[in-house]
């Protein structure tokens, strides 16, 4: 696979302006300290028609997202510095890694395919991060003119959602200088350590032994999932999780009933009192045909996706054998479509 990867370019982005000494360190809470520091690993993907509505087409990309990701840590802060500790991150203005590289074959063949990882930093997704950045960034090129642009983040500093924050106005900063982004961190105010820095947990990866997945949930399949289920109120993401688990838990025990438990990640920004605000991608050439997730980070590990038109996007990680049965539950596939490569599919053009 190395062979179909070079390196153009390798350089490390620094805020455009420098941070403030009364910014000079980041306490993080206990919640984060529990937290081990891998990267959470996001890439887009854009076919050649839309980087080429670019002036200048792809030779001008890498100054672009360059400049307006210096612009962005000017305002995302902690993610510029290094960390010092479990608890602190030094505001030093480190900066970011950002590499430009050339994939040797086409989207089509790379975007679900086992070499799908190539569009990351390599051996950085869902690593257990010590002596990289708190950002690192890729911009791959296919020779078909296409590209790929990656984004793998510290979640010592963030969650999915500051994530995500972060990817919008990195975005509308490469779409407009006059952006004014508001980042709100409230470090350890909420959730403070009663001791010293906690040790950091360092949670092992078993990715070599997992597969990758995606299936789509139509919004008229989830409604009838839903349906199906029974109970009132039933969220979309709690409905899908439910048959993705038991489908996926049954294969595991060769259809027995044996303990096991499903571990539900969720933002506790709404249910806080008072309720913390949310921020505590068009890039300027459209929005991308899709994005995606880099596998892993464990084996029944299983990441969802809101879709442009109210569905759900599932990416589900299991190994070889149990992802086998799994695909041809019929259960399952009553109302959720796997999805092979299949690049020019009207229902995933856009993703919200």
């Amino acid at each position: 696979m190395s062979r179909m990867l070079s390196i153009i370019s390798k350089k490390i982005i620094k805020p455009f302006t420098p941070n403030p000494s009364t910014h000079r360190w980041h306490k993080l809470s206990i919640l984060d300290q529990c937290l081990t520091h891998f990267y959470m690993p996001f890439v887009f993907f854009y076919p050649k028609n839309q980087v080429y509505d670019i002036p200048n087409g792809p030779k001008q990309l890498s100054n672009l997202l360059s400049n307006s990701l210096s612009k962005t840590l000017s305002y995302y802060y902690p993610w510029a510095g290094s960390l010092k500790d479990n608890a602190t991150i030094e505001c030093d203005d480190h900066g970011a890694e950002f590499l430009e590289v050339q994939i040797n074959s086409p989207m089509d063949k790379v975007v679900d395919s086992n070499v799908k990882d190539l569009t990351f930093p390599q051996g950085v997704p869902w690593a257990n991060g010590v002596d990289r950045a708190l950002i690192v960034a890729q911009l791959s090129h296919f020779y078909c003119g296409g590209i790929a642009l990656s984004v793998c983040l510290s979640h010592k500093i963030g969650d999915g959602s500051s994530a995500n924050c972060f990817l919008r106005d990195w975005a509308a900063l490469t779409r407009s200088s006059n952006t004014n982004p508001s980042p709100y961190f409230i470090e350890d105010s909420i959730i403070p350590s009663p001791i010293g820095p906690l040790v950091s947990p360092v949670v092992g990866s078993d990715i070599d032994k997992c597969v990758q997945k995606r299936f789509i949930f139509s919004s008229t399949k989830l409604s009838a999932l839903k349906s199906s289920i029974g109970v009132q109120n039933v969220t979309s993401n709690e409905a899908v999780n439910t048959l993705v688990y038991k489908s996926s838990a049954t294969i595991v025990n060769s259809g027995s009933f044996k303990l096991s438990q499903l571990v539900q990640f969720f933002d506790l920004r709404e249910i806080i009192s008072p309720p913390l605000p949310p921020n505590s991608i068009d890039f300027g050439f459209g929005k991308p045909i899709r994005a995606s997730f880099a596998k892993g980070p464990r084996n029944k590990f299983i990441i969802l996706m809101r879709t442009y038109d109210g569905g759900i996007e599932a990416f589900v990680n299991l190994n070889e054998q149990e992802m086998f049965v799994f695909e041809h539950d019929k259960q399952f596939l009553e109302f959720a479509r796997p999805i092979n490569g299949d690049l020019c599919s009207e229902e995933e053009q856009h993703y919200t």
